[in-house]
């Protein structure tokens, strides 16, 4: 039996515990899921403006085809 310290890259909160105390594990396998709520808002905040410009983009689309129709 070989101990390991483990460490995570980045800050947060430990959501969910994968692995019991003393139970053997593989390497790569999941121990903890972390959440950093921080991240999530901004990732959140990143697909909304996502999902804005590929709106905007539709709309631009949609009217291009809508003058060249009418130029023909």
């Amino acid at each position: 039996v070989r101990r390991r310290e483990v460490f995570a890259r980045m800050d947060g909160v430990v959501g969910e515990v994968k692995a019991k105390h003393g139970q053997r594990i593989k390497a790569g396998q999941t121990l903890v899921l972390l959440r950093n709520d921080e991240l999530e808002q901004r990732h959140n905040a990143v697909l909304g403006e996502h999902r804005k410009t590929q709106t905007t983009i539709e709309s631009l689309r949609a009217t291009r085809t809508t003058q060249w129709s009418a130029e023909e």
